[in-house]
């Protein structure tokens, strides 16, 4: 009777030891596809917020980018490039706009960021440092005529770059010229 009890128990112990690592392992493996997919960071609605209105010419519509990331400049102008938005500009008459962008926070020298601006499948790809300066300090990055546009800007780190690469920020303002 009393082998029969300890075999019981070591077979009752067995049982949950093997429930109690599964259990353990689920957690580990799913708390793993969480983070490596970024599940848990809020997404942005970017259908809402590539539309940008140019109806107000005293006030602009921002878009931002941060955290641009170091990657192959093949990789940095296609779809897999997570750093990009789309605007949408459309008008009922034609008029002047302009995409500039400015600086919030960079330490990565001019020379290494490289911004690509998609229009009607044409790419044009520079390093922030070839694109013309404003006196307040933006960057032109495109200037067009209102229509039915759609503009694609991406932006990334050259793989030259060797140091580390911080906390980025850049905004896009759209204006009327």
């Amino acid at each position: 009777m009393r082998k029969n009890k300890k075999k019981t128990t070591k077979k009752r112990i067995i049982k949950q030891t093997i429930l109690c690592l599964t259990t353990v392992f689920l957690i580990v493996i799913l708390n793993i596809i969480v983070y490596k997919n970024n599940l848990i960071t809020p997404k942005i609605d970017k259908l809402t917020t590539s539309y940008v209105s140019l109806y107000n010419q005293d006030t602009t519509d921002m878009l931002k980018f941060t955290n641009i990331e170091k990657m192959p400049d093949k990789k940095g102008k296609s779809k897999f490039n997570e750093n990009s938005i789309s605007v949408s500009i459309t008008s009922d008459e034609k008029s002047d706009y302009e995409a500039i962008l400015y600086e919030i926070q960079n330490s990565i020298p001019e020379k290494y960021i490289k911004v690509s601006v998609e229009k009607n499948k044409k790419i044009e790809v520079n390093t922030l440092d070839k694109f013309p300066k404003n006196e307040d300090g933006g960057r032109n990055i495109y200037i067009g005529k209102t229509g039915k546009d759609e503009i694609k800007i991406k932006m990334w780190v050259s793989e030259k770059y060797n140091e580390k690469i911080n906390d980025t920020s850049f905004e896009i303002r759209v204006k009327k010229r």
